[in-house]
């Protein structure tokens, strides 16, 4: 397996969807070990597949975005099962958008489904900034930037 590297925007893997994972194997785990050490590295609170060119259905989050020890938690193929009505817009940053900050109005609270790299069903349920660090993971995955959300 290749050495994994941050890409940023206008890579074309940021704007594509990515593909749904049905093999959990240990180039998985591969993958997935060293996407933590890219967000760690790089200081974010999250990171997609997409952003570092592998365009399959992987998120990782710290799951307590204020504290960069906590825990690193990976969701497979992660689908928003339930958001909140109640939203909150809010300057995002990216990774991938370096020096870019855009104002995203987000659910503030959601229950997402997905599956860690052990292929054991997960159930998260997020508020406030762990929200919307999911959200903005999800949106990578489907080829969505901070960039998109834009006002001309």
């Amino acid at each position: 397996m290749k050495n994994l590297k941050l890409i940023t925007y206008p890579h074309l893997a940021l704007k594509t969807k990515s593909a749904k994972i049905l093999v959990f194997d240990d180039e998985l785990k591969k993958i997935i070990a060293q996407m933590k050490s890219i967000m760690h590295a790089d200081k974010g609170i999250g990171l997609a597949g997409n952003q570092v060119n592998i365009l399959k259905r992987i998120i990782i989050f710290l799951s307590d975005p204020g504290d960069s020890a906590s825990e690193t938690i990976t969701l497979i193929n992660p689908k928003i099962i339930s958001a909140s009505n109640e939203t909150k817009i809010d300057k995002e940053g990216c990774l991938s958008c370096p020096k870019k900050e855009v104002e995203i109005e987000r659910a503030i609270k959601i229950t997402v489904l997905g599956r860690n790299e052990n292929n054991k069903r997960q159930k998260v349920k997020a508020k406030d900034l762990l929200a919307r660090s999911i959200q903005h993971e999800i949106d990578h995955i489907n080829g969505k930037l901070i960039l998109d959300y834009e006002k001309n």
